[in-house]
């Protein structure tokens, strides 16, 4: 039987490193499962109580939820504020295996204020008397 090393044993060891070669998703491996269309009605300083609307099937009851902020990427944290609109969509991606996948995001557009809703009613309204349509878009003439 060999003798026991003592310990610590040092020994020298030399090996290469190869930088991780992380694989991001191809856009044909994530099949869309489910998009909701979100408005925040409230903001706390660790979780947001929303609106969600069903863009897959529109037919459904809009829901309320509550969720964590961590959901909501450090980027779009700022844009956090109650009337802010956000898109959440959930996808499955079969490559390398199969696992759910969901991306929040916050549009970046400005929110219409009424002023701005107003003025562009009555500018509809104008071309619509210019051109003779009635409010539907038809020909308001006989």
């Amino acid at each position: 039987m060999p003798p026991t090393p003592e310990w610590p044993v040092e020994r020298s060891v030399w090996f290469s490193v190869r930088p991780l070669e992380i694989e991001h998703p191809k856009l044909e491996d994530l099949v869309a499962v489910q998009t909701f269309e979100g408005v925040v009605l409230d903001a706390g300083p660790e979780e947001l109580r929303v609106r969600l609307h069903d863009v897959t099937d529109p037919s459904r009851p809009d829901e309320i939820a509550t969720m964590d902020i961590e959901e909501v990427p450090e980027d779009d944290r700022a844009l956090i504020e109650v009337g802010a609109v956000f898109d959440w969509l959930f996808f499955r991606q079969r490559r390398p295996s199969v696992r759910n996948v969901s991306e929040l995001r916050f549009r970046r557009l400005p929110r219409w204020s009424q002023p701005d809703l107003d003025r562009a009613r009555n500018r509809a309204d104008e071309f619509r008397e210019l051109f003779d349509l009635a409010a539907d878009g038809t020909s308001a003439a006989p």
